[in-house]
């Protein structure tokens, strides 16, 4: 779960309404609909949704497999 703290109350609404949006393209229609501000402010929600949930990220198996397999490409085998 993402648990953003110390939000304004207008803040905690765009946040509810965010989660509520089905799509890239709803939250696009969403965004432009916004006065400059308040698109502002919806942006930098998502963005800390989004480090949010990469904080609480714990399974990272895959990706760390991966990781290695694309931090050795191209690398000699060191045999010994």
């Amino acid at each position: 779960m993402i648990e953003l703290e110390n939000l304004s109350d207008i803040q905690k609404s765009l946040c509810d309404i965010l989660w509520e949006l089905d799509d890239a393209d709803e939250l696009q229609a969403f965004l432009n609909g916004l006065p400059e501000r308040l698109r502002r402010d919806a942006e930098s929600m998502i963005q800390m949704m989004l480090l949010n949930s990469i904080d609480k990220t714990e399974d990272t198996e895959y990706a760390d497999e991966m990781l290695s397999k694309i931090l050795t490409r191209g690398k000699p085998d060191v045999q010994r």
